[in-house]
């Protein structure tokens, strides 16, 4: 499988060849950690990879905007909804019970409030991802499967797998949650 930022210079070619109007800012500036919920988490090898890419990424996929590391808590605020409702949504799939700061939001399309989320489940060092669009759910082990999805490299998400692994529990996603 292609590094993570292979897979996001193939998914910005993949967008500009669709047509897409995505941009992207400048990426943000080098920290180790990135906001959730409650707190903040440290960025994982492949987050960072991701915002050496690009800062906010609008239109990256899911007609959802990726977050820039430092618009990550005001757009948890503009959303008009509580952290408390994001974490239940985020985490409702995974067997154990789930913090605040285990959740961050990393993505979100303004008009339908989708959003996509990373959640540190216990034991892993890359988060796992959680995404919302079009009236379903997917959910990947981490942000390279959620990109070779996104590219076409993968035909479905990662949700057995999980619950094979005792990570989730099997058909605990629900069909579609806004933020």
């Amino acid at each position: 499988m292609d590094s993570v930022s292979d897979l996001l210079r193939r998914l910005w070619r993949l967008n500009q060849e669709d047509g897409i109007q995505q941009s992207r800012s400048d990426p943000s500036d080098p920290t180790d950690e990135i906001a959730t919920l409650a707190g903040a988490a440290r960025l994982s090898p492949m987050l960072k990879e991701r915002y050496a890419f690009a800062g906010t990424w609008r239109k990256a996929a899911l007609d959802q905007n990726w977050l820039a590391l430092e618009d990550i808590d005001a757009a948890i605020i503009r959303t008009r909804a509580s952290r408390e409702f994001h974490a239940r949504t985020a985490s409702s799939a995974f067997r154990a019970e789930l913090s605040r700061a285990q959740v961050a939001l990393f993505g979100i399309n303004h008009g339908t409030n989708e959003a996509t989320y990373l959640i540190w489940a216990p034991g892993r060092e890359e988060p796992a991802i959680c995404a919302y669009y079009g009236g379903r759910s997917d959910l990947f082990g981490d942000l390279q499967r959620f990109l070779a999805f996104l590219v076409g490299d993968l035909v479905h998400d990662d949700s057995l797998a999980l619950a094979e692994s005792g990570v989730i529990e099997v058909g605990s996603l629900p069909v579609r949650q806004t933020a």
